[in-house]
C-alpha cells in the first residue's frame, strides 16, 4: 500500500466516526477539561466503535496531558487522535496515547519540557522566626524541584516509548525539550510521533 493509499484509508477511518464519538480539546488543556474528556471517554467505551480525539490546543497542565495519555492508551476502544491546528505541550503528550495519530497538513506540533508547568499551590504561612521562614521556603523549593525532575523524566519516558528514538540515547529528545521544538507533520512522522497527514 502506498503512503497516499494509507493516508487516504486513515482519513476515511477518521471521517466515519459519528459526532457522538468525538472528543475535542481547543485552547488551554486544564485539569478540569481533562476530567471532562475522561468522563466522556468512559461513557463512549460502553459501546463498540472507534473514538476520535480532536486537538487544537496550546497545551496546559502537565498532569492533564498525562491523564489523557494514560486514558487513551488504555481505552477499550481505539482512540484516533487528530490535530487541527496545533498540539503543543500537554496536548502533544495526550495525543501520544492515541492508537492512531493524524494531523492536518498545516498543523504544528510542539514538544517542550512540561515539567515545570504544574506547580502545586503553596500558601504563605505566618512564620515567627527568620530560621522558620527560611526552612519553610527551602522545603517548598525542594518539593518543586523534585516534582519538576519527575515530570521531566516522565516526559522523556513517554517520548522514547512512542517515537523512533527507542534504541537511541535520550540526547535528541533532551534537546527537543530544552529548546521547545516545533515540528511540521512531516517531521513528526519521521520521528514516530504521527502516523499520517490528512
Amino acid at each position: 500500500m502506498s503512503i497516499a493509499e494509507a493516508t487516504g484509508s486513515l482519513l476515511e477511518l477518521a471521517n466515519r466516526i459519528p459526532p457522538s464519538r468525538i472528543l475535542t480539546v481547543r485552547g488551554n488543556l486544564s485539569n478540569d477539561i481533562a476530567a471532562h474528556v475522561k468522563r466522556k471517554l468512559a461513557e463512549m467505551q460502553r459501546e463498540e466503535g472507534n473514538i476520535l480525539f480532536v486537538a487544537d490546543s496550546i497545551g496546559g497542565h502537565f498532569s492533564a496531558g498525562i491523564a489523557l495519555y494514560d486514558s487513551f492508551r488504555t481505552s477499550s476502544q481505539m482512540v484516533i487522535g487528530k490535530v487541527e491546528g496545533i498540539a503543543a505541550s500537554a496536548a502533544f503528550m495526550a495525543l501520544q496515547g492515541c492508537g492512531i495519530k493524524l494531523a492536518t497538513a498545516n498543523s504544528i506540533l510542539v514538544i517542550h519540557d512540561t515539567g515545570s508547568q504544574d506547580p502545586e499551590p503553596f500558601f504563605v504561612r505566618h512564620t515567627t522566626t527568620r530560621g522558620e521562614f527560611m526552612r519553610y521556603h527551602a522545603d517548598i523549593f525542594n518539593t518543586l524541584s523534585e516534582k519538576v525532575y519527575r515530570n521531566h523524566e516522565t516526559t522523556l519516558d513517554i517520548l522514547r516509548a512512542v517515537s523512533s528514538f527507542k534504541h537511541k540515547g535520550k540526547e535528541v529528545l533532551e534537546q527537543f525539550l530544552d529548546t521547545e521544538h516545533r515540528m511540521t507533520p512531516e517531521e513528526a512522522i519521521s520521528y514516530g510521533f504521527l502516523d499520517g497527514i490528512i
